[in-house]
């Protein structure tokens, strides 16, 4: 699709009221494997959430559930992650919504 139509299309959501996003990362069961859970703690939805691991280095990743629609308030999903190998120091999780700022996970347990 072409940018300046989807932005067009997009714009009363982007524009308007701006939800928020907060991410928590905890071990999962197996070594290399943790748990996401991304809550809008926003007073509106958020729509079209995609998760995002950063400074992973060359660390191969992959999340269970990468995508969503929306999050209306105050509610949570909950992903995986499964890592191949140690994550540098620093990586974390991004949640990136259409109409919210980016949030990051406080770091990712070793």
């Amino acid at each position: 699709a072409d940018y300046t139509r989807s932005k067009e299309y997009f714009r009363p959501l982007v524009e308007g009221p701006q939800g928020a996003l907060e991410v928590t990362v905890s071990s999962g069961s197996e070594p290399g494997e943790f748990d996401l859970d991304v809550t809008n703690t926003g007073p509106c939805s958020v729509a079209f959430v995609v998760l995002d691991l950063v400074d992973e280095g060359e660390t191969r990743f992959l999340f269970d559930e990468g995508a969503f629609s929306g999050l209306r308030p105050g509610e949570s999903v909950h992903a995986s992650l499964k890592v191949e190998g140690q994550l540098p120091p620093g990586a974390a999780v991004l949640a990136r919504g259409l109409n919210c700022p980016v949030a990051r996970s406080n770091g990712i347990p070793t």
